[in-house]
């Protein structure tokens, strides 16, 4: 299980241009605004790989995931890779039922 953390600012805004019509495509309404500097969501690690075609690979290396799911926003100052969080009763709970 990984919890996700938005950036505190967003670093391209044709990133967020093309999250948007990612989003489109799959139906879901785009935020009029995203949620920055915290927890915003849980998923599942799947998997790593060394290649793809999708338009986020920037390699060398990317974790596939799985099951994501909206969390409800905590702010959190983040690091860059990976990093521990202690997390909230709520975010256990959002954890364990992905397991399940």
């Amino acid at each position: 299980p990984l919890l996700i953390h938005a950036g505190g600012r967003v670093a391209d805004r044709e990133d967020v241009e093309l999250a948007n019509e990612m989003m489109d495509l799959l139906g879901i309404q785009a935020p009029e605004e995203y949620p920055l500097g915290g927890i915003v969501g849980c998923c599942l690690v799947t998997g790593c790989v060394s290649h793809s075609t999708n338009d986020w690979f920037c390699g060398p290396y990317a974790l596939t995931l799985d099951r994501g799911r909206e969390l409800p926003f905590r702010a959190l100052k983040g690091r860059l890779g990976l990093f521990r969080v202690e997390a909230t009763p709520e975010e256990w709970a959002a954890i364990e039922a992905l397991r399940a």
